[in-house]
């Protein structure tokens, strides 16, 4: 896989892998700032996005 297609398909996993990153900063700051019950959520939804993005990388077979 070469050229525009490529790059879109990366660009497309970085992003994904950028919003699984910021959920996951923003349920420990929540949690540490808040309340400690916050994190079971937070942790619910840092899965499923961190999910989406390593199943995404694996469809398009992208390395690390």
């Amino acid at each position: 896989m070469v050229g525009p297609r490529h790059q879109l398909v990366k660009r497309k996993a970085t992003q994904k892998g950028a919003l699984a990153l910021g959920v996951g900063v923003t349920t420990v700051a929540l949690s540490l700032l808040l309340t400690p019950w916050l994190w079971i959520p937070g942790l619910v939804a840092t899965g499923y996005f961190t999910y989406d993005w390593l199943r995404y990388r694996g469809t398009w077979g992208l390395r690390f």
